[in-house]
Formats: C-alpha cells, sequence, structure tokens
C-alpha cells in the first residue's frame, strides 16, 4: 500500500547507516504519530538524538511495523491486559525464538528490567536490533515504572552503543502523549521523530479496488473512511 511503502522507506533511512554518515545519532528510538505529509520532515528532524516510536489514531499500525521489520533482526512484543510475569514471560518467548536462544524461555526474571538486559546480552549483531513495543499502554498499566526503565537503557547503554532501535506504538493517543511525550514523561526530549498514522486519502484508498468504477470507489470511502482493515473486507471487481 502506498503510505505503508511512504513510511516504511523513511524507517529504512533511520535503520540504515547512512544515518551516521548524514549526522545522526547512532542509536535509534523511534515513535510515529501519523502518516501525513509532514512525515519526512519528522523523520528526518536531526536535532533530536533519539529517533522515533510509533502510536497510530486509526488503523494500520501493527501492520506497518511488521512490513518495516519483516526482513530486520527484531524483536516485536504486544502488550496484553494480564500480570506483569506472564507479559515479561511473553516477551522472553518472542526474545528465544527471534534470537535463537531457547533458554530465554526458560528464565523467570523480577522485572522487566531484568528481562530486558538479559535478553539484550544475547544479542551480538551485526548491526541494530530493533525493539517494538506495540499497544505500549497496556504494558505500561501493569507496570508503570516501563518507561523509566527504557529512559535508563537509552541513556546509559542504547545510546552508547548505537545497536538498538526502539519502537514504541500504542492505540491510545492520549496515553502516548501524556506517557510517552509529555513533559511528565522519562522519554520526554529522546524521541527523533513522531508520526500520526492517519487514514488513507480517497486517492490512496482507490488502490486497494482499482477496478471498481469511480462511484463504487467514492461509495466504499464513504463506508470506510480509509481505514485500511475495512477496505480489505470489500471484495475486488473478478476479471
Amino acid at each position: 500500500m502506498i503510505e505503508s511503502r511512504y513510511i516504511e522507506s523513511r524507517f529504512d533511512e533511520m535503520y540504515s547507516d547512512n544515518c551516521k554518515k548524514k549526522g545522526m545519532a547512532h542509536g535509534r528510538v523511534c515513535w510515529a504519530k501519523t502518516g501525513n505529509e509532514d512525515a519526512e520532515r519528522r523523520l528526518y528532524d536531526r536535532r533530536k538524538r533519539v529517533c522515533a516510536g510509533l502510536w497510530q489514531a486509526q488503523g494500520g499500525k501493527s501492520e506497518l511495523i511488521l512490513q518495516f521489520i519483516k526482513d530486520k533482526p527484531a524483536l516485536c512484543f504486544v502488550g496484553t491486559q494480564s500480570a506483569v510475569p506472564l507479559q515479561i514471560r511473553d516477551f522472553l518467548h518472542v526474545a528465544a525464538k527471534r534470537l535463537d536462544s531457547p533458554f530465554l524461555a526458560s528464565l523467570a526474571p523480577p522485572d522487566w528490567e531484568t528481562a530486558i538486559e538479559t535478553v539484550w546480552a544475547q544479542w551480538h549483531g551485526p548491526g541494530k536490533l530493533i525493539l517494538v513495543f506495540d499497544e505500549f499502554q497496556w504494558a505500561v498499566r501493569s507496570a508503570p515504572e516501563l518507561p523509566s526503565v527504557l529512559q535508563q537503557l537509552w541513556d546509559l547503554v542504547w545510546s552508547r552503543t548505537g545497536n538498538a532501535v526502539l519502537i514504541l506504538c500504542g492505540s491510545f493517543v492520549g496515553f502516548m502523549e501524556r506517557e510517552v511525550l509529555g513533559k511528565e514523561s522519562p522519554l520526554f526530549g529522546r524521541r527523533t521523530a513522531q508520526i500520526l498514522l492517519k487514514p488513507f486519502s480517497f486517492g490512496e484508498a482507490a488502490l486497494f479496488h482499482p477496478r471498481y468504477s469511480v462511484i463504487d470507489k467514492a461509495q466504499t470511502y464513504a463506508v470506510c473512511g480509509g481505514v485500511p482493515l475495512y477496505l480489505k473486507f470489500f471484495k475486488p471487481v473478478p476479471d
């Protein structure tokens, strides 16, 4: 999809070592608040030392992240409304599989800091490891200290080693503004960019159904409002 490809290419730019040549910091932290025309300027904002996390306003955020990390070393953890030990267990299972370190799945660290440090100790490159927290609001609801943990890891480790990309993604814009981007947040001032992921425009939404008539495209857009998930439910016109 055109919007996905557009934003994904910007993440690829930040992920690549070319960022170092362009004057960006070694490390990366990423949040995305949007996919509008201002996205490129925000993603290339070199005044920030930390690069982006990602959250959404209306759909498509998770798929966008999955497309970005599909050919890169990455851990993608989805927060749930469960107790901290269960979430840490799930995180370690993801890490065990992605890092080919089965022993991680058998561990029971007491907190997020120990869990993340243990996982990071297993990463020896090459390149950067992407750590994604999707539905970040649920992880923080169970463990309010998590933003502080990530802040300490960034300041003391990742920003120095340059081997980390951190993507924070959430469904609740108010939460992300308050707990991630707000002045009271431990992570305040560490983002490089933020993108507000908006629904597709009419022209972009029409690409889902190239064989539709203009009227059918307009009717579909009126129903779906440019939300990718809804657009996918409409069947294409058969050949």
